[in-house]
């Protein structure tokens, strides 16, 4: 399998901000700092500190990522929680709040995240190449799928084949269902096996399990 872009990876951090800030700090000074530490282009207006519910969006910003490269970061600031988007991998987006909230912590005397309860949801997006040919179907399935066609307008026979495969946890008595997508990339020609997958997972788990459903469904 061949990564063609990591379309989008998102990090949530559930804390609520009454929790980041628990004897209501006076913080136009953070957030204004925030914006210069990361080099955020767009900055959100500071009065929306005092609306509720709260919503800070600071966009296009710079992090060294994992690669030692600079990423850019977006940043939304909920009542509930925080929300990075970067398109380099979920990881990178957990750096960056560690990096951001420790930093807040230290300088502007806030609780530490590690001494609250943090809950953490991902959403990953990544285009694949998938090297091997897929036969996901048993022998009976498989013959209805490579019999199934369409009539087009003009009369001509159209042969279809199976373009997206949807997993999912049962959602009875769980919090959060997982999901995995994969389907057949919009406008891609069948010949380029390129593929769309969307997960809430971490970025490096989605391509790993994208490698094991290759080899699993690939014709040996």
């Amino acid at each position: 399998m061949k990564l063609a872009s990591i379309r989008a990876a998102r990090a949530i951090w559930l804390v609520p901000a009454s929790d980041l800030n628990p004897r209501g700090k006076y913080l136009v000074p953070a957030a204004v700092a925030i914006a210069e530490r990361y080099q955020f282009a767009r900055r959100p207006d500071l009065t929306a500190l005092t609306t509720s519910p709260l919503k800070l969006l600071f966009e296009s910003g710079s992090f060294v990522g994992a690669g030692g490269d600079p990423i850019i970061i977006n940043l939304t600031l909920h009542e509930d929680g925080l929300v990075v988007d970067n398109r380099s991998s979920t990881e990178d987006g957990d750096r960056f709040l560690a990096d951001l909230l420790t930093w807040i912590s230290s300088d502007f005397g806030l609780p530490h995240y590690s001494d609250l309860s943090v809950g953490r949801l991902y959403a990953s997006e990544v285009s694949v190449v998938f090297e091997r040919k897929l036969s996901v179907f048993n022998e009976r399935f498989s013959r209805f799928a490579n019999n199934l066609g369409f009539t087009t307008v003009n009369g001509s026979e159209k042969r279809a084949e199976a373009v997206n495969f949807n997993f999912a946890t049962d959602p009875e008595n769980e919090s959060q269902s997982y999901v995995l997508r994969i389907e057949r990339e919009v406008n891609a020609p069948f010949r380029t096996n390129r593929y769309y997958s969307y997960a809430n997972m971490q970025s490096s788990e989605h391509l790993k399990t994208l490698e094991e459903f290759e080899i699993a469904a690939s014709i040996a």
